[in-house]
């Protein structure tokens, strides 16, 4: 008898850092509002990030040392510290 496995189990691994970090929100005793809230409010903070990195001119990217291709990346990095 084969082991049935849930529509989770199996796609856990390809989410990665994502379902960790809601994994991780709600044994913390969060409720599935307060997951969202805190996922909401961490995208805004992307977003925010990148449009205003993009608003900046290639020269001004370029005298901060950063490429328009390092844009997402960047945003990333501020999110999670």
């Amino acid at each position: 008898m084969q082991k049935q496995h849930c529509s989770f189990c199996c796609v856990a691994p390809k989410l990665g850092a994502y379902t960790a970090t809601i994994t991780m929100s709600i044994q913390r005793g969060m409720t599935m509002f307060e997951v969202l809230k805190s996922r909401y409010a961490v995208w805004k903070r992307y977003s925010r990030t990148v449009s205003e990195l993009e608003m900046l001119s290639t020269r001004e990217l370029a005298d901060l040392g950063i490429s328009r291709c390092d844009i997402p990346r960047l945003a990333r990095e501020a999110v999670r510290s």
